[in-house]
C-alpha cells in the first residue's frame, strides 16, 4: 500500500536553518509508531519534518530535470498492464491497469494520476487512478505532456550551443536499453511537439549533460560510462 509520502514529486526545505528531514509514522487510531511499509494506508506522518509532497500522482518518477525555462519535467514509468486493478475509491477498484510511461511538466499541488488512498483521506483526487488516455479535468487530474515508450528514465535539458543552438532548450531521455530520446518543446515550454532518437543507440538507464554539448550515457548494469560528442 502506499504511505504517506509515496507516489509523488517531494520537496525537502534544505534552505530552512531548522531543517529536520526526519520522517516517522504513526498508527492513525492509536497513535503509536507504526514504521511497518504494510501499514501505509493507515499511519499519519508525526508533524515537524521540513520534507513535504510538491506534486502527488506519480507512480515510479525515475528522473527530474528543472530547466532554464523554470519549469520542472520528469519521466514516470506506466502502469505494468495485468498486474493490478486502478483505484477508484477508498475500497473499490476498477478494471487493469495500464498505460505508456509518460513526459510530465511538474506543477506544485497538481494531481497527475497514481493513487494513492492514504493521502485519499484528506484529498479526494488521489483515490482515482487516471490512464495515459484520460481527459485532463481542471482542478482534479493532469495529463501527460506525452507519451513515450517504455521503459524511459533518465532525463536532462540540453543547454549547450552546439548544432548551432538547434538543440538548446531540448530535453534528453533516456530509454533503458534502448535509445536516447530527443524531445523538442513548444515556445511556452508547456508542450512536446517532436521526439526522436539520437544516434548511436546507447542502451543506457541515465543520462547527464557535460561541457561542450556532450552528453553522457549512465550504464548503471554495465558499471560504464558512455560519452557522445558533438
Amino acid at each position: 500500500p502506499e504511505s504517506p509520502l509515496s507516489g509523488a514529486i517531494l520537496k525537502a526545505e534544505l534552505s530552512n536553518p531548522l531543517f529536520n528531514g526526519t520522517v516517522t509514522y504513526v498508527d492513525s487510531v492509536s497513535g503509536l509508531p507504526d514504521m511497518d511499509q504494510r501499514n501505509g494506508e493507515m499511519v499519519d506522518m508525526v508533524p515537524g519534518t521540513h520534507v513535504t509532497i510538491h506534486a502527488p500522482g506519480f507512480r515510479n518518477a525515475f528522473d527530474m530535470a528543472l530547466a532554464t525555462n523554470g519549469y520542472l519535467y520528469a519521466t514516470d514509468n506506466g502502469a505494468n498492464g495485468g498486474l493490478g486493478n486502478g483505484s477508484s475509491g477508498p475500497a473499490s477498484d476498477s478494471g487493469l491497469a495500464s498505460g505508456a510511461d509518460e513526459i510530465l511538466l511538474v506543477e506544485e499541488g497538481v494531481y497527475y494520476g497514481h493513487p494513492n488512498r492514504n493521502r485519499g483521506r484528506f484529498d479526494a483526487r488521489e483515490y482515482t487512478y487516471h490512464d495515459d488516455t484520460a481527459p485532463s479535468i481542471p482542478g482534479e487530474f493532469r495529463q501527460q505532456m506525452a507519451g513515450i515508450s517504455s521503459s524511459s528514465n533518465g532525463i536532462a535539458e540540453y543547454r549547450a550551443t552546439t548544432f548551432g543552438g538547434q538543440m538548446k532548450g531540448d530535453l534528453l531521455i533516456q530509454r533503458w536499453k534502448g535509445y536516447l530520446r530527443r524531445v523538442v518543446l513548444s515556445g511556452d515550454g508547456r508542450a512536446v511537439t517532436q521526439i526522436s532518437n539520437l544516434l548511436p543507440r546507447t542502451d543506457s538507464l541515465g543520462v547527464l549533460t557535460g561541457p561542450g554539448g556532450a552528453i553522457i550515457g549512465l550504464k548503471y548494469q554495465g558499471q560504464q560510462a558512455d560519452v557522445m560528442l558533438p
